[in-house]
């Protein structure tokens, strides 16, 4: 791999960088971008899939991900919970009705993503101590976020998604929480690298970089 080092405080040559590409687009991507405008001699290839790679057989400096990994030979920087949430538009919402009951959701129809909701189609909300599980009828499957935005924007269907992807269209008005007292369960997020690798300055530099970004996430928190 082409080393990266820093001379003078010069930071250069390639980084890889591996996430998935819900938070990738959307969140990791400006914040390479902002490193970059920082080190211009850097080069960055960042790839975003929902894979789990392996970082040195792939060639990979860091990834960003979801669940705590198994692997005893990588170095994990813990980012937080990333949370999920119910949401609709509210067109959806004016045809369908208010939704005040978990036990209303099982005559909703939904879009959702196979890390939202388990094999039997069950969603899992909580509230405190209090745990609901509620059998819901998914009309949509897809494990593309920006169909996912794209179907709730367009008020077709509601569904379980992750609160960094939304806060804009909650904020805005294009989506509202649906049982807003009930979340769903979060999941944890790490930035990770190979124990087996030294860690070389500009994988230090972007990781102490990136983190307190990725943190400052609105969606990401520091318990679930």
């Amino acid at each position: 791999m082409e080393d990266a080092r820093t001379g003078s405080g010069l930071v250069e040559g390639r980084l890889r960088l591996h996430a998935p590409a819900c938070i990738g687009a959307k969140h990791l991507h400006p914040i390479v971008a902002a490193f970059q405008a920082q080190h211009p001699r850097l080069t960055v290839d960042l790839v975003l899939d929902s894979r789990v790679v392996d970082l040195v057989d792939e060639d990979y400096d860091l990834a960003l991900r979801y669940g705590r990994p198994a692997r005893q030979d990588l170095v994990m920087r813990r980012l937080g919970w990333v949370r999920r949430i119910l949401v609709a538009a509210p067109t959806y919402l004016a045809r369908a009705g208010a939704i005040e009951t978990p036990a209303q959701l099982a005559e909703g129809n939904f879009v959702v993503t196979n890390a939202a909701i388990d094999a039997r189609c069950v969603l899992v909300l909580q509230r405190g101590d209090e745990t609901v599980s509620v059998p819901v009828r998914p009309a949509l499957r897809t494990n593309n976020a920006e169909i996912l935005l794209a179907t709730l924007r367009e008020g077709r269907l509601m569904g379980p998604v992750q609160h960094l992807l939304v806060a804009e269209d909650l904020a805005a008005g294009r989506l509202v929480r649906v049982l807003p007292d009930y979340a769903l369960r979060s999941t944890d997020a790490y930035l990770v690298y190979p124990s087996v690798r030294h860690m070389r300055p500009a994988v230090r530099a972007f990781t102490d970089f990136a983190v307190p970004r990725i943190r400052a996430v609105e969606g990401i928190g520091p318990t679930a």
